[in-house]
């Protein structure tokens, strides 16, 4: 059994991402990137200087 439900899968920019409600009723969304990407195996906890 799932804990979780898909509520939307998009391409933004090239990447795939994912809109998933967990079982505790709040969203997570992800981003999939290449191996080559910057971000690639990153964490949450990584602290990350990003400049937009």
């Amino acid at each position: 059994m799932k804990n979780y439900i898909v509520e939307k899968e998009f391409e933004h920019a090239g990447l795939k991402c994912v809109v998933v409600m967990q079982s505790m009723a709040h969203r997570c969304g992800y981003v999939g990137v290449d191996k080559s990407h910057t971000l690639y195996r990153k964490k949450l906890s990584d602290h990350l200087d990003i400049k937009f």
